[in-house]
């Protein structure tokens, strides 16, 4: 398991690097190296560049969540067996919109929707 896991944190340490190669050639042809910029410029571009990382992972996290459920589950009012769907929806996250996907149960006989837990 340790050497798992350090290749793929080394993998994760190469594809950040390659992300901050790629972003410091899109500042470049934004202009952003043409003068010599205030040090919050380059700042603002690495935060987005990290916000739009996170949202990518929370997504990513969710539909991982999603696909451990079962495809069935007890309904917590009257315990009958439900068929659970995935839905996606968007939540409000600390860095923006985050299309998450997430368990949803409709039972018929309470008529009335639940969302499942672990």
């Amino acid at each position: 398991m340790d050497a798992q896991r350090r290749k793929l944190e080394e993998n994760r340490k190469r594809l950040l690097k390659e992300l901050a190669d790629v972003n410091t050639q899109l500042e470049r042809l934004d202009g952003l190296f043409e003068s010599v910029p205030h040090y919050q410029e380059i700042e603002e571009t690495a935060h987005r560049a990290a916000v739009e990382l996170s949202q990518l992972i929370q997504q990513q996290a969710s539909r991982e969540v999603a696909a451990e459920q079962a495809s069935t589950c007890g309904c917590p009012w009257c315990e009958r067996e439900v068929e659970i769907e995935f839905v996606k929806r968007f939540v409000q996250s600390a860095d923006g919109p985050v299309e998450i996907t997430e368990p949803r149960g409709e039972c018929t006989a309470c008529r009335r929707s639940f969302f499942p837990s672990t």
